[in-house]
């Protein structure tokens, strides 16, 4: 791609494992997790012990239903923070603090603040930022693209954040003109009316931080089940690259941007198998070891089948018959852990999701090496196959 028409790609992914990640966060390449101020599932939980996570705080309660950041919830379901709803979680006060998490902050206060200050309790290793502060450590750069998009797509800034932190859909472009971004002002928690960045310009924005960060013109980004969706359809990325092809053109550290930007999407989701330690952490590890007993019975079938003594009926009859009992045996004590592990099959968002306060509660996050070691595919694979045993031991 020429200097004249720069572009950013966006590449879905799925054949990359964390440790593959991790190795390429080792090299200088970006791998980031973006996610929403919230209760987070443990896929979110296993990637935030390896890589940075933004959280977008800008999220609000009472539509946000993946990450419900308006109430505390995990396996034994939800407690409510606050009964306002369609607020921001930056600017929502906490008005009700569960005897769950007391202590987690030093006083009363938002939304955004008790949820990130509960993962980094349960994954102490992790790193964590908000979209609000991500931005507001590179003000030169977020308000340069700001100014541009004004000139750009002035239409696409459409939502306001009003005094008492509700979002109204309206022409904002006056406001952001005037006082700038909610991000970059000098208090994005103040009660007063305050433009929002669109969603485009906001994933752009990300793009071109990590790139002028680690100077690379690969980066990876770590999707939940919705970003990798719309990010990919034609018109975002045409938008996205009208806005690319203009803030190259037109700011200062131009010359620091790739004219061919490659950002490798990975659809995150599949890697879920984290748990909790202690009881939890002995029934996954029992899941895989009766899933190998069960592999090894394919396996034994498929050497049998390819011997002499196959052609013996009587056999051939008694040894499956023998290998059937083995493997039902085996899928039956999954099952019956599976519903140890509702969270191994939830969907994010879903009741009896375990997030970052039950690990508060039952003493810390375990990840096994098989949530680290298979590719993304071949994790979704896994889920595939533990959801057919259980449906197929179902009376």
């Amino acid at each position: 791609m020429s200097e004249i028409d720069p572009r950013i790609t966006i590449i879905k992914d799925d054949t990359v494992s964390i440790d593959d990640l991790a190795a390429a966060q080792r090299s200088g390449i970006s791998v980031l997790r973006s996610a929403h101020v919230g209760n987070l599932s443990p896929y979110n939980l296993a990637l935030a012990a390896e890589f940075p996570l933004l959280l977008v705080d800008h999220n609000q309660t009472g539509v946000d239903r993946t990450y419900q950041p308006e109430v505390v919830t995990g396996t034994d379901g939800p407690v409510p923070l606050t009964e306002a709803r369609g607020k921001l979680s930056s600017r929502t006060y906490i008005e009700n603090v569960p005897e769950a998490v007391w202590g987690l902050l030093s006083g009363p206060g938002y939304l955004d603040e008790l949820h990130v200050r509960a993962v980094e309790q349960a994954v102490p290793q992790a790193r964590i930022t908000t979209c609000t502060d991500y931005f507001r450590a590179y003000p030169t750069v977020v308000g340069d693209i700001t100014r541009i998009a004004l000139a750009t797509v002035p239409e696409q800034f459409n939502r306001v954040v009003t005094g008492d932190g509700s979002v109204d859909k309206r022409d904002a472009r006056y406001i952001a003109r005037r006082d700038g971004v909610l991000t970059l002002r000098d208090d994005p928690r103040a009660p007063e009316a305050a433009a929002m960045m669109p969603n485009t310009v906001t994933i752009m924005t990300n793009f071109i931080i990590e790139a002028l960060r680690t100077e690379q013109e690969v980066q990876y980004h770590l999707s939940g089940p919705d970003m990798i969706n719309y990010a990919t359809k034609p018109d975002f990325m045409a938008a996205l690259n009208g806005l690319y092809q203009q803030v190259r053109r037109n700011t200062a550290f131009a010359p620091r941007l790739p004219a061919d930007l490659t950002v490798r999407m990975v659809k995150a989701t599949p890697a879920k198998f984290a748990t909790t330690v202690g009881n939890r952490q002995q029934e996954l590890e029992d899941i895989f070891a009766h899933l190998a007993e069960v592999t090894a019975v394919t396996a034994e079938k498929t050497v049998f089948f390819k011997t002499d003594l196959a052609a013996d009926t009587a056999l051939k009859t008694a040894l499956l018959a023998v290998q059937s009992e083995r493997q039902r045996a085996m899928e039956t004590k999954i099952a019956e852990q599976l519903s140890s592990l509702p969270e191994l099959l939830l969907q994010p968002g879903d009741q009896g999701m375990l997030t970052q306060y039950d690990v508060l509660r039952e003493g810390g996050l375990y990840v096994p090496s098989i949530n680290r070691t298979l590719s993304m595919k071949q994790l979704e694979g896994l889920a595939k196959r533990l959801a057919t045993i259980r449906k197929r031991t179902q009376p």
